[in-house]
């Protein structure tokens, strides 16, 4: 990986090959197949479970509750995601066009949405001496390094998915308004759970897609990583930095220039309505012309963060003569030409809201 500093560079090439079909990929040696026999976690694993989920509830104690908000982030690791929350955060409501769309197809405080991510799960678990034993010389690294605590995290990939269902479940009991932040690489799991937050009271279900090039993507991920590797390296960081494997950032492109299955995914569930609203922001320097014609935007707002692009449930097209007059607010700033969205995937693009779409009843 170019990016990378060449101390580096080898490093991040022998652990992508051990995410990949090494000792460091998820399967049968990962925390799951070693203390999870006989569909039943062992008993001190029960206790590390019942520890980290009570701190991740005592955390949840000054949120509001009765929420009826949805948040789903989506998009390829390197994307932006925390980045573009903050973003959201910042411009809805500030008075601008754009910032009214926000408002209108978002409105809630991201600070009041209590968090599921699974990635947080994986931290809480090594970090309470919960990381596999490995043989002393899986540790080395080359150039005389030594295995991250962070870079253990394929390794408790399943096991930190269990505790964040286990969480949500609580979470959705206790009427939370909900964040979930993830890739969005399963359309049938994520229209089901829409489904069933739709049913249970969740009235205002929005999706922020992200999106970055493929390359840009890889990019990221390599860099975050680097930069976590180095505060470790110097002492000044006990964890590491994270980075998911190569091959899965791979896969969520099945054409190489366009946008990733997380933007179709996005669309789809859009097209299909399971969503009440729609944010994009796309990111990075795209090499294609996105589709034009009746696509088109009508309203232009540059922003210097990203292209952005709202829509909502109110203005859903619903036929080709509606699409021919859909509106798009974009932010400004951002490179002119982007890809266009796999059309196998279905959907449309989202359209500007002129009202907050209503809560169910």
């Amino acid at each position: 990986m170019d990016v990378l500093r060449e101390e580096y560079r080898a490093v991040y090439r022998h652990l992508q090959d051990r995410f990949a079909t090494g000792d460091l990929a998820t399967g049968p040696a990962d925390t799951y197949g070693q203390h999870h026999r006989d569909g039943a976690w062992s008993v001190e694993r029960l206790r590390l479970h019942r520890t980290i989920l009570d701190e991740a509830k005592a955390a949840c104690e000054s949120l509001p509750r009765g929420g009826q908000a949805v948040l789903l982030t989506s998009g390829p690791p390197g994307a932006g995601k925390g980045t573009s929350l903050g973003m959201l955060r910042a411009r809805q409501g500030d008075g601008t066009d754009l910032g009214q769309a926000l408002a209108q197809v978002h409105g809630a405080d991201v600070r009041d949405y209590v968090v599921l991510d699974a990635d947080a799960f994986k931290e809480a678990i090594i970090r309470h001496g919960g990381a596999p034993t490995l043989p002393a010389r899986a540790h080395e690294l080359p150039g005389g390094l030594r295995l991250a605590p962070a870079e253990l995290a394929p390794l408790v990939h399943r096991e930190s998915s269990f505790l964040q269902d286990t969480f949500e479940s609580w979470a959705r009991t206790q009427g939370f308004n909900l964040l979930y932040d993830g890739v969005m690489g399963n359309f049938d799991w994520t229209s089901r759970m829409l489904g069933d937050l739709a049913q249970e009271g969740y009235g205002d279900r929005v999706v922020l897609s992200i999106e970055v090039p493929i390359q840009t993507s890889l990019e990221q991920n390599a860099l975050r990583w680097q930069k976590g590797r180095t505060a470790f390296d110097q002492g000044t960081d006990a964890y590491g930095g994270r980075m998911a494997p190569e091959h899965l950032i791979r896969a969520l492109y099945p054409e190489q220039s366009g946008y990733s299955l997380s933007r179709a995914n996005a669309h789809r569930l859009y097209a299909e309505g399971r969503l009440t609203g729609l944010i994009e922001l796309d990111r990075g320097a795209w090499s294609e012309q996105p589709a034009r014609g009746s696509q088109a935007p009508v309203l232009e707002h540059r922003s210097a963060e990203a292209d952005m692009r709202v829509g909502t449930a109110a203005r859903r097209p619903s036929s080709a003569a509606a699409r021919s007059k859909s509106t798009t607010v974009r932010g400004r700033g951002a490179p002119k030409s982007g890809p266009a969205a796999p059309s196998a995937q279905g959907g449309q693009p989202p359209v500007s809201p002129k009202r907050r779409p209503g809560r169910s009843q």
